[in-house]
Parts: structure tokens; C-alpha cells; sequence
């Protein structure tokens, strides 16, 4: 069995979104597999473009790393039946898991929180009306960050339940919004131009985790968790959350 590492990004649809490509290069030099990367969406370097060219190289198993941070539809649905149309009869893959619940990924929300100004702190992550997993973690995520950075913190969700403007509007004085993302997208945008024309108060918006070193160590832990890299108990950052 010859293994190969597939980097699954979101994507957008009317072009190549080079979020997060500077983070990857940088892993992919961490590992001897041939690794590659693929979008979930838009008709330019796909998931399956990507599948084939490691199986041109030999590659017979697949581990797919997905840049998503919650296991939602594209993580659970539209990756592994897109993986498995795509490969050869004989071909495998295995999916890690999201990146919500590395612990490279607390530390880093932690570190946003602990440095953001005084303010109640709202944490907006994308959400999704089918599952309801996300919220459950992000809930958690947010309890412990809560008792941790000793902030009043509250969650919501851009789509599904805890809508972030219904959360927003019960908010008075200063805000401190943490968009709960890796890329700095359209979406992100949409929150902050929605949250600035609705709350009459001071709002500060933090940075998405966007080829930042958070990203890189979230990563970086998956493909130990993997057997891509070895595994270094060096930081704390660098284990599972």
C-alpha cells in the first residue's frame, strides 16, 4: 500500500481561493508522502483533480486532511462520496478529523480572547441547520474558553441555530466578535459589516485563524494523529484537544 495526503479545502465557486495554500506548502514539506491539495467547491483543482494526481504517483490509500474546523456536510457527506467516486476500485482513503477540537486551535482562541479589549466576547462560527454536533462542540469549546480566559463568552452560529444577529442584538456596551473561521471569506465579511450596521456600541473584530501559525500547528497535529509526520510531545499546543 503506497499512502499519499490529500489537503481538502472548502473552495469557492467562481475561482481558486489561495486561503491557507502558504500554510499547506509548509506542511507538505514536513512529510516524504506525496501530498497534494483539492477544493471542496468551484471547477479548478477539485477534490478529484487532486485524488488523481496522487493516484498517477501510485498512491493507493488516501488520507484526506481537511481544512473544515466542524464535522458537518462536507466533512461527513460530501468528502468521502466524492473520495470514494472518484478513486479506483482498489483504491482506500481514510478522513481525519475537523480541526475544531485541536488543541493548537483552543490555544489559539484563548490567545485572541486573553489579548482582545474588555467587552463581552462573542464567538461566531458558520453553523449548520442539519447537524447537531457543531453547536454541542462549539458550546463546550466555549464554556471552557469562558473559565480559562475568565471572559463572559457566548456562541452563535452565521446559519442554523443560535443565529449570531439575534444573539448580537441582546448585547449592550462594547462587543468583541470572534469569528470562528479560517479564512477571512465573504462570510466573515457579511458578519462584520451585519454586526457594525446593527449594534450601536463599540465593536472590536478579531482576526480568522488565515495562514496563521495556528493553523499551521492544528494541521501539523492532524498528520501526526495520522502517522504523516512523527508525533513530538514538545507543546502543549500541539496535542489533541
Amino acid at each position: 500500500m503506497t499512502t499519499g495526503l490529500l489537503f481538502v479545502l472548502h473552495g469557492r465557486k467562481e475561482r481558486i481561493a489561495p486561503d491557507n495554500l502558504t500554510t499547506i506548502a509548509r506542511l507538505q514539506k514536513l512529510t516524504e508522502l506525496p501530498s497534494t491539495y483539492g477544493f471542496l467547491e468551484g471547477s479548478h483543482a477539485t477534490l478529484e483533480s487532486g485524488a488523481e494526481r496522487l493516484v498517477a504517483q501510485g498512491v493507493t490509500h488516501i488520507l484526506a486532511l481537511p481544512l473544515l474546523l466542524f464535522p458537518a456536510t462536507h466533512a461527513l457527506e460530501d468528502l468521502p462520496t466524492r473520495l470514494k467516486d472518484c478513486l479506483p476500485s482498489t483504491g482506500t482513503y481514510e478522513v481525519a478529523t475537523t480541526l475544531a477540537t485541536t488543541k493548537a486551535i483552543y490555544h489559539g482562541l484563548a490567545e485572541k480572547i486573553k489579548q482582545a479589549p474588555a467587552g463581552q466576547v462573542l464567538v461566531v462560527a458558520h453553523g449548520t441547520p442539519h447537524y447537531e454536533k457543531p453547536l454541542t462542540m462549539l458550546k463546550v469549546i466555549c464554556h471552557q474558553l469562558a473559565a480559562d480566559c475568565q471572559r463572559s463568552i457566548l456562541w452563535s452560529n452565521y446559519v442554523g441555530p443560535e443565529n449570531y444577529l439575534e444573539v448580537a442584538k441582546k448585547i449592550t456596551g462594547p462587543l468583541v466578535v470572534l469569528p470562528f473561521f479560517l479564512t477571512e471569506g465573504h462570510i466573515v465579511k457579511a458578519i462584520t459589516q451585519k454586526i457594525t450596521a446593527t449594534h450601536r456600541d463599540e465593536v472590536t473584530f478579531l482576526p480568522t485563524f488565515q495562514e496563521s501559525d495556528t493553523l499551521y500547528l492544528a494541521l501539523k497535529e492532524e498528520m501526526e494523529d495520522l502517522g504523516c509526520i512523527p508525533s513530538y510531545s514538545t507543546s502543549a499546543s500541539e496535542k489533541s484537544f
